[in-house]
């Protein structure tokens, strides 16, 4: 009986003990709930930034286009007959001089036309001397008025069949000797051959293509150009512009200039084209070969106290986000022109001069504190 009362009373003790030990590991604990409550500073956003400050700017206008010569010309043959003689210059890549004789056509036939043409004509003439003489001399004879009278209607009929007849064969010797003239085949310029579609001893007829030419004098570029684009070239009274051209792989440039604008929207591009030119390109250094595809950089107007921020620097909506007490600061300004990764903007009224953020991001909000780094200079 004593035994088992003393086992009881360990039990409870034990269980007591244990209570107790929990309760006191409880408020060891409790002390750390107060830190939970406390509102922990965001640490200041890192902004990579560019001092930006009103200045003036020349734009420039780039696009792009294939070097074409605005003398294109397909010869054809204006008579018939074989050929008889070709110049040894007359091959597909050969410049030629204006006037210069490339082809001659057997001229035989129309030797013999002009001759015949010549034949006739002295003998109108020589019908109407004729005429003139009898005319003459009936006049001297005719005893009365009554007879003149009744001998001038018929003479002067006679005389103005003679006259109409020397009109039309000095016509037909007009035109047969141009036919002659035209059995020599030559360009009305200083051209380059790029296509040849005859050979020495062909048979041509009146019509048939005989050469495909380019004018060498000038080159002329077609420059397509956007709306905005055209917003940024200098008033049309202004023309000629100053134009540089570059092939597109690089290394080589000219000198150019526009001389002439499109004054239509071509309806496939939606583009209106701009005409540059220069004269002898192949006579360039470096020549300057048709065909050729370059980029023009044409000169466009100045734009006074603008802002040049870097395109990236503007986001989707157009704002601009710049530092202010650091701080940052949104405001959305007016587009003037981009050209060339930059973009030019009109000032605020009130700040001349701004911090901007060169790399914004979606997430900042106005008056987020921010930290600076890489602080660019004035206008990059």
């Amino acid at each position: 009986m004593h035994v088992k009362v003393n086992k009881s009373l360990v039990l409870f003790s034990t269980f007591i003990l244990l209570v107790a030990s929990i309760y006191s590991a409880i408020p060891a604990a409790s002390p750390s709930a107060p830190e939970s409550s406390e509102v922990t500073t965001p640490a200041p956003v890192q902004v990579s930034t560019q001092l930006i400050s009103p200045s003036t700017y020349q734009l420039t206008v780039r696009g792009y286009g294939e070097v074409r010569s605005p003398q294109q010309l397909t010869l054809r043959a204006e008579v018939s007959g074989q050929i008889v003689a070709m110049d040894t210059q007359f091959k597909i890549g050969n410049l030629v001089a204006a006037k210069e004789q490339l082809i001659k056509v057997d001229d035989t036939a129309l030797q013999a036309k002009v001759a015949a043409a010549e034949v006739a004509i002295k003998e109108i003439k020589l019908s109407l001397a004729e005429e003139a003489l009898e005319t003459s001399v009936n006049s001297r004879y005719l005893s009365s008025s009554a007879e003149k009278s009744i001998q001038s209607p018929l003479r002067a009929p006679k005389k103005a069949l003679l006259e109409t007849q020397l009109t039309h064969a000095e016509a037909e010797l007009n035109a047969a000797k141009h036919q002659l003239a035209s059995t020599n085949i030559s360009v009305p310029f200083n051209a380059l051959i790029v296509a040849k579609a005859v050979s020495e001893g062909s048979y041509l007829q009146s019509g048939n293509e005989v050469a495909t030419v380019y004018g060498t004098n000038q080159a002329e570029i077609e420059i397509p150009l956007s709306e905005l684009q055209w917003q940024m070239l200098a008033s049309q009274a202004s023309l000629p512009w100053h134009t540089t051209l570059s092939s597109v792989k690089g290394g080589k440039s000219w000198s150019a200039q526009v001389t002439r604008v499109a004054h239509h929207i071509e309806q496939e591009t939606r583009k209106r084209a701009v005409y540059v030119t220069l004269d002898t390109p192949l006579e360039q250094t470096p020549q300057l070969s048709f065909g050729s595809f370059v980029t023009a950089e044409i000169a466009g107007r100045t734009l006074f106290d603008v802002w040049q921020v870097p395109t990236s620097a503007i986001t989707s909506d157009g704002l601009i986000w710049f530092v202010q007490d650091n701080r940052l600061q949104a405001y959305k300004p007016q587009l003037l022109a981009q050209h060339g990764g930059m973009s030019y903007l009109q000032p605020s009224a009130k700040d001349a001069s701004l911090q901007l953020v060169t790399k914004p991001l979606s997430h900042y909000s106005v008056g987020m504190a921010v930290t600076l780094i890489n602080s660019g200079a004035d206008n990059v």
